[in-house]
């Protein structure tokens, strides 16, 4: 993976023909944790235990093929309201504006049932016709038995076929992820 941009506005995302899959969520849900943990890399995107570090949209080729786009995190409530707005128009600048984006991977914390503003989120995308895959981060705070229910109880919620568990500690769920990815952007496998 290569990092290629950190873009503050529209006019400073890439041009070109790659396909795009980003990854849109509360802050401190786990974008770039999960962005490593796909790469299997601890270090391709940074990761920050404050939330709301991430404040531009941040785009990584993968292997010269497509592009892994790390979006700001939404609902980060000790921003000033100037800033949450900057946040809110960004990404759907990004989200509403891109042709090339052939997935959104929509993160929400797996701990918990679906914030309003994540199930907003959904329907937002799903309103736009902007394809999308919902991953249960931090799964693995959960016990074991639990993690079906709590993907099913999201499925039901957010009305998606697609809906995953993840842990970027154990890699739980990251093949089916890549799986998705994969019909998404039409290639095989692109990382190991």
């Amino acid at each position: 993976m290569r990092f290629v941009a950190a873009a503050v506005h529209p006019s400073r995302f890439p041009r070109g023909g790659q396909s795009e899959v980003a990854f849109v969520g509360r802050s401190n849900v786990g974008k770039s944790s999960l962005i490593n943990s796909l790469l299997g890399d601890a270090r391709a995107a940074r990761v920050s235990g404050t939330p709301g570090r991430t404040q531009v949209v941040h785009f990584h080729l993968v292997n010269e093929a497509f592009f892994f786009v790390d979006l700001p995190g939404y609902g980060f409530a000790r921003a000033p309201a100037q800033v949450r707005e900057r946040f809110a128009d960004l990404i759907e600048s990004y989200l509403a504006g891109r042709e090339a984006l052939v997935l959104a991977v929509l993160l929400t914390d797996g701990r918990h049932p679906p914030m309003a503003s994540d199930l907003g989120m959904a329907a937002w995308l799903g309103a736009k016709g902007i394809p999308f895959a919902v991953v249960l981060t931090k799964i693995d705070k959960l016990p074991r038995g639990s993690w079906e229910r709590a993907r099913e109880e999201a499925s039901r919620a957010f009305e998606a076929p697609d809906v995953l568990v993840h842990s970027s500690k154990t890699g739980e769920g990251r093949k089916g992820l890549w799986q998705i990815i994969e019909r998404r952007i039409g290639v095989g496998r692109t990382t190991r």
